[in-house]
């Protein structure tokens, strides 16, 4: 009979991972991501705050009064007190690309009117500041899109006010 050899094998511990190889991975995969992220840059307005309501009641420089109704209609003040209608009321409901999205949103009307009132060119202490007034179930973006036609007409000078419910400020 032929004998058999036994073949002793060493008792095998706990199965362990080397990690250090996973761990470089990483590293590499978060410093990937990280230079390869674009940052997004926000539009800001440029504008500059009254410092104090003094400031906008000079008698020779008396401001602008812009109004935004409930309704998203904007209404423009001039200095014998008239008000203009500077933008139809408004739902807003349009998305982007829907027909009629940008000529809703586009206040180049106002923007065309304060250019002419102040002109860009002006000193900058000629220019008549703006009061902008929006009442509390307005949209915020018809506020906006005044402040978007206030940045095109490169008017620096504006307060904001909220206006009341019952009309008063």
């Amino acid at each position: 009979m032929a004998r058999r050899k036994q073949v002793q094998t060493e008792e095998q511990g706990e199965p362990e991972m080397e990690i250090s190889s996973m761990i470089d991975c990483c590293f590499l995969l978060l410093i990937y991501f990280l230079v390869a992220t674009s940052l997004v840059s926000e539009k800001k307005f440029d504008m500059n705050l009254p410092a104090s309501s003094n400031a906008t009641s000079s008698s020779d420089n008396k401001p602008f009064n812009i109004n935004v109704a409930e309704n998203n209609s904007v209404m423009m003040e001039d200095d014998s007190g008239t008000a203009t209608p500077m933008a139809p009321a408004s739902q807003l409901t349009l998305r982007p690309g829907d027909p009629g999205y940008y000529e809703e949103r586009n206040l180049a009307e106002l923007a065309e009117y304060l250019i002419k009132l102040n002109p860009p060119d002006a000193p900058e202490e000629d220019k008549k500041p703006v009061i902008l007034t929006a009442h509390p179930n307005a949209k915020h973006q018809r506020v906006m899109d005044v402040m978007a036609a206030l940045s095109k007409a490169k008017i620096t000078s504006v307060a904001v006010k909220m206006s009341t419910v019952g009309g008063a400020e």
